[in-house]
């Protein structure tokens, strides 16, 4: 499997995306879960992908001896309480312009830019949210005015798209910062669990898969410390699924954003850490590793975004190294 020690580009490069003559996108999938999403199915943590939404029809085209498969890239965005704060870990005003500068807001607007035409006749993306939406949930103008969450802690992910072609828009009439809501807790450990679930039911021989973790890395220790994250990126690192690592906030201190040792791991072991594999190091189960946990800044292991644009720009620089027939 290609590992992504291509994402090493500087942030910040362009991308004009589309398929060139001889690269068509070809797509051959059967229906390996049988039918899955037109119900919800028990994940290995016990959860349900919630409503995920599938063609249930193969995606084809005709295949030539240029013929590349799209990547599966299911893209995990943290939906936590903490997203509510600016990158600099403050809450912000209860303005519009206030609500735009959270890293909710942020995020959200990033992922729908990155994910539409023409990148996404290329790539096959979808979505997770974590946790998955409960009662008790709340708006991002509610925690910015200090209300609380009080959704039941530490549940599972939802997937409401499945990776797959043209997915653009559907990300986008699914992801509103205003309305799309945030809950409490952190279970980071599940979402990445529940991600491997999903994508290893779509698989398809030749097709690589990738997990893209959209995270400011706060509180899961405190809040959801089991299933550790960490055992849960080396899970997938087995199945053959990378873990691309972006922390989305200034902040180095877990409470209240990036937590840089953590993220650094994580990074190290989905195979995805800058510089891979120099700066990781095999532990005493021979699991990958940060030799230097707590380096930050220009150091950092894992990708940092704390805007919009950054947050563009680091996918692109992804996406340039795993989407098919793209012409840079």
């Amino acid at each position: 499997m290609r590992r992504l020690v291509g994402v090493l580009a500087a942030l910040g490069i362009g991308l004009g995306c589309q398929c060139g003559p001889g690269s068509s996108v070809i797509v051959t999938e059967p229906r390996l879960d049988g039918g899955l999403d037109g119900g919800s199915a028990t994940g290995l943590d016990g959860g349900t992908d919630a409503g995920s939404r599938d063609a249930g029809v193969p995606d084809s085209g005709p295949v030539d001896a240029g013929e590349c498969l799209a990547p599966d890239v299911l893209i995990a965005l943290d939906r936590t309480l903490t997203m509510h704060r600016t990158a600099a870990g403050a809450t912000p005003a209860d303005t519009d312009a206030g609500h735009a500068s959270s890293k909710w807001a942020m995020a959200i607007t990033a992922i729908e830019q990155f994910t539409a035409a023409p990148l996404d006749g290329t790539i096959r993306f979808g979505l997770e949210l974590w946790p998955r939406q409960s009662p008790g949930c709340i708006t991002l103008g509610q925690r910015i005015r200090g209300d609380g969450a009080t959704n039941p802690s530490c549940e599972g992910p939802e997937v409401p798209l499945s990776p797959g072609l043209s997915n653009g828009a559907a990300i986008s009439s699914l992801l509103d910062p205003e309305t799309t809501l945030i809950c409490t807790s952190t279970p980071t450990g599940d979402a990445l669990i529940g991600a491997q679930r999903h994508l290893e039911v779509r698989r398809v021989e030749g097709r690589e898969q990738f997990v893209a973790l959209v995270t400011d890395g706060a509180d899961w220790d405190f809040s959801c410390p089991a299933p550790n994250p960490l055992n849960a990126v080396d899970g997938l690192a087995d199945a053959g699924i990378s873990t691309l690592v972006i922390g989305f906030s200034a902040e180095a201190e877990v409470r209240n954003g990036v937590g840089t040792a953590f993220l650094n791991d994580l990074a190290c072991a989905g195979r995805t850490a800058k510089n891979f594999p120099a700066p990781c190091v095999a532990d005493a189960q021979g699991r990958l590793r940060a030799r230097v946990p707590d380096a930050g800044g220009a150091d950092a292991l894992f990708y940092t975004a704390t805007n919009t644009a950054e947050l563009v720009d680091t996918l692109r620089v992804f996406a340039r190294t795993v989407c098919c027939g793209c012409i840079m």
